[in-house]
């Protein structure tokens, strides 16, 4: 089954500096945690942070312009029914998330799906931002989440920087 595509609202540069800051939060949560700080109380620091986050820029992100798929075949599907993505970059975008995939479940983790965020350039040509989304309830380890991160041969700007 595919699911109908809608016209983004979402800014690209909008959606990349929430993402960068909510890495940011979560890099100083593994620190943290680290440092020997009680991983609870970390991990509720975090959730605090990246829901304030979320408030700050829920005006900017349309979640109309999220939609989430349990298996990497339903997003290439979806991304191909849009008909305005070239056919080689959704083959490298599901080859790249696979690539996030297989390195989480090699580590111990359970993927629950993936997402993409429709969202629109500076020119208003839609571009997708694809995700790995994982079942684990805890903080992983710093190392677990940089080996996953920089899993795939052509790391994106969000897998190294946001």
């Amino acid at each position: 089954m595919t699911r109908d595509f809608k016209q983004p609202t979402t800014r690209l540069e909008d959606l990349f500096e929430y993402k960068k800051a909510v890495k940011g939060e979560l890099n100083l949560a593994l620190a943290r945690k680290e440092a020997g700080i009680d991983p609870d109380s970390v991990e509720l620091h975090l959730k605090a942070r990246v829901d304030a986050l979320y408030e700050q820029y829920k005006a900017e992100l349309n979640l109309d312009d999220f939609y989430f798929f349990k298996t990497l075949e339903e997003l290439e599907r979806f991304l191909g029914a849009a008909g305005c993505f070239d056919q080689d970059l959704i083959r490298r975008t599901i080859a790249h998330e696979n690539a996030h995939r297989a390195k989480a479940q090699e580590l111990g983790y359970e993927v629950k799906g993936f997402g993409c965020f429709l969202a629109l350039d500076e020119e208003n040509k839609i571009r997708y931002h694809a995700s790995t989304h994982f079942k684990n309830g805890h903080l992983m380890a710093r190392e677990d989440f940089r080996a996953i991160a920089l899993a795939p041969d052509d790391p994106s700007f969000t897998d190294l920087y946001g």
